[in-house]
């Protein structure tokens, strides 16, 4: 459970996939200045966007944006009052689950922590399988081409933005398709030893590459 039951949102869709934001206080900013309480980088995002706020121990949200804001598809005007279970999109650069303070399953997870099938800890590089460990470490190139996969979403990602993300300046010339295809597969063969029962990447024939994490 969270802080003294408070809510909480949890992004389901974007880049901040999986991050968890206890609603602790009365009021709540969303939005694209670095001084909002959930900043989400994103040219579609207005600097600030919505504004949750408690009255008498309900939420309520406020679209302040020029792009819009919806709640179960349907756009905000004026304040909604928000219930547990709601789904909030903030125009198209995320989805977040309002979690009401009887809601225990999104906040029995840790502040951070993916409610996918697959979860990367950011700050130490573990990569967790339905719940289990990968071990041993991936290798320096498989772990920059996880992460920048996994923080994509539902992006699909071209073989150049893949090189650029795994491989340095220098080394760009260097790098064919073909390297790229054989990192995709080692990448692929690794989380397929832990579990094998989903394709975490999946191959966009004439695109690139689009990472696939389904809730549990």
């Amino acid at each position: 459970m969270s802080p003294g039951g408070a809510a909480a949102l949890v992004v389901i869709r974007g880049a901040l996939k999986g991050h968890r934001y206890d609603l602790i206080g009365d009021a709540f900013v969303i939005g694209r200045e670095q001084h909002c309480d959930l900043l989400i980088d994103d040219a579609t995002v207005s600097r600030k966007h919505a504004l949750l706020q408690r009255i008498e121990e309900k939420w309520f949200i406020t679209d302040t944006s020029k792009n819009g804001t919806h709640v179960n598809s349907r756009r905000v005007t004026g304040a909604l009052a928000l219930a547990n279970g709601d789904k909030i999109a903030i125009s198209t650069a995320a989805q977040l689950y309002f979690a009401g303070p009887e809601d225990t399953v999104p906040l029995l997870l840790e502040e951070g922590q993916a409610i996918g099938r697959m979860h990367i800890d950011l700050k130490t590089h573990e990569v967790r399988l339905r719940g289990q460990l990968l071990d041993p470490a991936l290798s320096l190139a498989q772990y920059r081409l996880l992460e920048f996969l996994y923080l994509s979403g539902d992006e699909i990602r071209t073989r150049d933005e893949v090189s650029r993300a795994v491989w340095t300046e220098a080394d760009q010339a260097g790098i064919t398709e073909q390297m790229i295809d054989a990192l995709v597969k080692r990448l692929r063969d690794r989380l397929g030893q832990l579990d094998d029962g989903h394709d975490y990447i999946l191959t966009m024939r004439g695109h690139g590459f689009r990472f696939s994490n389904p809730q549990l």
